[in-house]
């Protein structure tokens, strides 16, 4: 993994790998560490669209599309294609 001064660049880094290893919980646990506003930045920054974070629906969005990577073996940007 590339070393970074930006946390959300690593916190996404690591919920890629998460994802492209399969490991639903340790995506979910890397993402539920954040505030809904930051967790719209990890997501964007590993490739996954978003809903705003005052949508009532983004955790639930956001958890469904982890786990279709994650069961895919892939990420953000996976999913989307």
């Amino acid at each position: 993994m590339e070393a970074t001064n930006d946390p959300a660049k690593a916190h996404a880094a690591q919920l890629n790998e998460a994802t492209k290893a399969g490991d639903i919980a340790r995506a979910y646990s890397l993402l539920t560490k954040h505030q809904a506003e930051d967790a719209v930045r990890v997501l964007l920054l590993a490739g996954y669209s978003v809903v705003g974070p005052r949508d009532r629906d983004f955790w639930k969005l956001a958890q469904a599309d982890i786990a279709r990577a994650a069961r895919s073996h892939t990420d953000g940007y996976g999913v989307r294609a």
